[in-house]
């Protein structure tokens, strides 16, 4: 699986069995390549594990605690197995949706795909909505424009003041 959900399982999964908080710390190594890296370790449960290089200090962490999470899952610990599952069906969910993390926004091709028609509003005088059935075709619209009758709440306060 990926690293996306990895610092929140571990996280979720420290508050449940009431362990300490795992600690996160972030190395830059020097040299390594011409693009920066960083190496993280996370301190869990009195072990210490350290991900693999990542671009940024984010990806780097959530790399570390994918390490521990699956460490952890070795040990065939149930409610780790949980939290893991629970999080892969939120993966699915988001997946599933068009969410994309890149753009931060559910895909075009779902927003275009087509919805449940809705049949507008009828609107008829008052003596005659009692024959109205479900289907009230899309060409009916209203003669007057029906917020026009509305009063206000102020209009009504000015109205009671006055008397």
């Amino acid at each position: 699986q990926g690293v996306l959900f990895c610092k929140s399982i571990l996280h979720e999964f420290a508050v449940k069995t009431k362990a300490e908080q795992p600690t996160y710390s972030a190395d830059h190594p020097e040299g390594v390549s011409p693009m920066p890296l960083f190496v993280s370790s996370v301190l869990f449960a009195g072990n210490t594990y350290t991900g693999e290089a990542a671009t940024c200090k984010k990806d780097a962490e959530q790399k570390a605690a994918r390490v521990a999470v699956k460490s952890i899952l070795a040990t065939k610990n149930t409610c780790m197995h949980q939290i893991v599952r629970s999080k892969k069906e939120l993966i699915i969910a988001i997946t599933s949706s068009g969410f994309n993390k890149e753009r931060g926004v559910v895909s075009q091709e779902n927003c275009n795909a087509p919805t449940n028609a809705i049949t507008p509003i009828k609107f008829v005088p008052a003596g005659e909505a009692a024959g109205l059935t479900a289907d009230q075709g899309a060409t009916n619209v209203p003669e007057d424009d029906p917020c026009a009758q509305a009063v206000s709440g102020s209009e009504k306060r000015k109205k009671h003041r006055k008397v």
